[in-house]
C-alpha cells in the first residue's frame, strides 16, 4: 500500500507473491484438516471480489485501476468468499471516511487521485483479525 500512496500502482509481483502464499497456505490447511472442499469458498471470494471490482474499475473509467482489481482479488482469495465481501465493504468504507476527512482539511482536491490500496489493505487486515465478530455482531442486529 506504500507503493500506491507513492507511485500509484500495485506492482504485478507483489499481487502474484500474495496469491502463491495464499495458494500454498490453504494447499497446507486443507491438507492437513482434510477439507478440501472448503477452496471452492477460496475461489470464489476471488472471482465475485474480483468480478465486482473489474466492473467498478469499468465503470469509473480509470478511477479504479487494474492493481485494485488484482490486490481485490487476491485477497478474496484468502479470505474466502464471506470475509471477502466484508473486506470489500470495509474497504469502501474507508475509503469514503478518510476522503472525506481529506477532502474537509483541503489536505486532497477533488480532482486529486486518492490511492485506494491502502483502504483495501487496511480493511484486509481488520477482516482477518476481527471479521467473524464483525459479521456475527452485524447479523445479531438484523
Amino acid at each position: 500500500s506504500m507503493i500506491d500512496l507513492r507511485y500509484q500502482i500495485i506492482p504485478d509481483p507483489f499481487n502474484i507473491m500474495i496469491l502463491a502464499m495464499g495458494v500454498l497456505h490453504r494447499i497446507i490447511i486443507s491438507a492437513q484438516l482434510g477439507m478440501f472442499s472448503s477452496v471452492m469458498d477460496n475461489f470464489l471470494g476471488l472471482i465475485i471480489s474480483g468480478s465486482i471490482f473489474l466492473l467498478l474499475a469499468t465503470i469509473s473509467k480509470g478511477g479504479m485501476g487494474g492493481g485494485d482489481v488484482k490486490l481485490i482479488a487476491v485477497l478474496g482469495f484468502i479470505l474466502g468468499l464471506r470475509r471477502s465481501l466484508l473486506n470489500m465493504f470495509l474497504s469502501f468504507i474507508l475509503g469514503a471516511i478518510i476522503s472525506i476527512f481529506l477532502l474537509l482539511f483541503k489536505i486532497k482536491d477533488r480532482k486529486d487521485a486518492i490511492p485506494f490500496g491502502p483502504f483495501i489493505c487496511l480493511a484486509f487486515m481488520i477482516t482477518l483479525f476481527w471479521g467473524d465478530m464483525i459479521m456475527d455482531w452485524y447479523l445479531g442486529i438484523l
